[in-house]
């Protein structure tokens, strides 16, 4: 086989000539349009659903009626003391489970 004695190096140069040398294509305003009609037909990409976008969702629906309970639970608890709270918490569990005991036994 013969070589034609063009080393990569005169090759590389004379194709970077001509790359530079080209003039930019024109972009027009059909091109864009043409554009944008392929990427409308293609449509928005559909993925599986995945957990943390769905819970993200449900968190964020939510904020807006738990912030405003736990400063009014955070504002009693500062006034009324940390004690005080234990106390009617507990008074509150013992409650919940003396009615549970009525209803199972229908006394």
């Amino acid at each position: 086989m013969k070589t034609s004695g063009i080393g990569p190096d005169k090759l590389r140069h004379a194709l970077r000539r001509a790359y530079i040398g080209k003039e930019p294509p024109e972009i027009g305003l059909k091109w864009r349009d043409a554009l944008m009609a392929k990427v409308r037909e293609i449509g928005p990409l559909c993925g599986k659903p995945r957990f943390l976008p769905s819970f993200e969702k449900i968190v964020w629906r939510l904020v807006p009626i738990t912030t405003p309970l736990a400063l009014i639970l955070i504002f009693f608890l500062v006034k009324l003391g940390l004690a005080s709270a234990q106390n009617s918490l507990q008074s509150f569990i013992n409650g919940l489970e003396e009615w549970t005991i009525i209803q199972f036994f229908s006394v």
